[in-house]
């Protein structure tokens, strides 16, 4: 699957970010308004990838304040990098032919047929639920980004035949990054932030740089002045996934308090004590009191070595627990300070599976889909239907491969074969 991949100045995709970002407040949401502008620029631009027609389309009134947001531009990490991907890489998560969107409160109807289903989100159904909004729009309903129930805005499509031209084909969210790389992404960001001697200047990564513990994580946490490196992490997961997802990732709870969220990990039974991999929050032991003294997020595991970034460190090889900065970190697997690793179930985020096999090397029982008895000629829509939430290429790969089909690459006669064993409830799960 390909889309057009756009040239832009940092300033365009900072411009880009910062609509991205006022318009939803998810992950899964930012990289579908990302594609969904995208989307916009290909169907107003004649399909011609320019910056040109992507600030028409910016700055034409249909994006609240758009003129105004765009040209003050975000600083957000996250959502530059996604808008990156989106944009200049064109990873798309939604099809080509989605070009509109709506929060609920500008809804007038949503029906499906006749029946109004607007009061109960989970009975959309996908290119069938037309809605309606306060603008005089009229558009055919796609998807919730990431679930009917994580608040992000309904997308859809106004054209049948920009969906007939350009088909179904798009990326998910895991396809574009793993989990664990969005808070890569926003650490990465943050190393060289210093501590501050009073609290002033706390936004700031080196002004009024001191050792009294004032930092912005600290103001966040409302336990500023104290040891912070537990601050840093939580204020990491809470940037990365907003309050909810973040907590939830945490196993319960942001915490100023490094044992704290060890013993959330340990409860839920998400602790490791061996094989870290990136994406887990490390734990060491320290002086203090007994347990966790300190804390922080692995990045990488390679050749032995765990690969992190700290707060409330220094770039001492060994672990300082109150060193004043963020910094990058790395250690041997075996140090003898490492109590263990929290590992978040990162699959949670996204409302889709782990892309991390937990399955054992016993022999598992054949697994078929449920029966497929629509009417639908879309291997993609047939899956839907079925219950499958996640139909990218790389998933239809793997059906495909079970199947018997080694060399997929989404072609008439391969998704005809895949569907007709849906048809017949003999299609083969992954």
């Amino acid at each position: 699957m390909k889309f057009p991949k756009y040239k832009l100045t940092d300033k365009q995709i900072r411009g880009v970010a910062n609509i991205v970002l006022h318009e939803q407040g998810t992950i899964a949401g930012w990289f579908a308004e990302a594609s969904q502008i995208a989307n916009r620029t290909d169907i107003r631009g004649d399909e011609h990838a320019t910056a040109a027609n992507l600030v028409k389309v910016l700055t034409s009134g249909w994006y609240a304040k758009g003129s105004a947001r765009f040209n003050a531009g975000t600083t957000n990490p996250l959502v530059i990098w996604i808008v990156k991907k989106v944009f200049c890489e064109g990873l798309r998560t939604l099809p080509r032919y989605i070009d509109e969107h709506d929060c609920m409160s500008d809804l007038s109807t949503v029906k499906t047929g006749s029946t109004s289903v607007k009061a109960d989100k989970s009975k959309w159904k996908r290119h069938k639920t037309v809605i309606k909004n306060k603008m005089g729009s009229t558009y055919t309903f796609y998807d919730f980004p990431g679930g009917y129930n994580t608040g992000v805005d309904p997308f859809g499509y106004t054209r049948q035949a920009y969906r007939d031209k350009w088909g179904d084909e798009c990326y998910t969210v895991l396809d574009a990054m793993a989990p664990a790389d969005w808070l890569k992404e926003i650490a990465f960001g943050e190393v060289g932030y210093l501590e501050k001697r009073s609290n002033s200047n706390l936004d700031s990564k080196t002004a009024n740089a001191g050792s009294n513990n004032y930092t912005k994580y600290g103001k966040w946490m409302g336990m500023n002045g104290t040891y912070w490196c537990a601050s840093f992490l939580s204020w990491l997961f809470y940037t990365a996934f907003g309050n909810t997802a973040g907590r939830q990732l945490l196993c319960g709870a942001y915490s100023a308090a490094c044992e704290t969220i060890r013993q959330n990990f340990i409860k839920k039974k998400r602790y490791h004590t061996s094989s870290p991999k990136a994406g887990d929050v490390i734990f060491f032991s320290g002086t203090r009191h007994s347990g966790a003294n300190h804390i922080g997020f692995v990045y990488k595991v390679n050749g032995g070595k765990v690969y992190t970034v700290e707060g409330n460190t220094s770039g001492a090889s060994s672990v300082i627990d109150n060193g004043g900065g963020v910094c990058e970190k790395s250690y041997t697997a075996g140090y003898s300070r490492i109590l263990g690793y929290g590992r978040p179930d990162y699959s949670a985020v996204c409302g889709q599976p782990s892309v991390t096999s937990t399955a054992s090397s016993a022999a598992v029982a054949v697994s078929y889909y449920k029966k497929y008895t629509g009417k639908s000629g879309s291997l993609v829509d047939a899956l839907g239907d079925v219950g499958v939430r996640d139909r990218s290429m790389t998933v239809r790969k793997k059906i495909a491969a079970k199947n018997g089909i080694s060399s997929y690459s989404g072609s008439a006669a391969q998704n005809t074969k895949l569907l007709t064993l849906l048809k017949a409830g003999k299609l083969i799960k992954p």
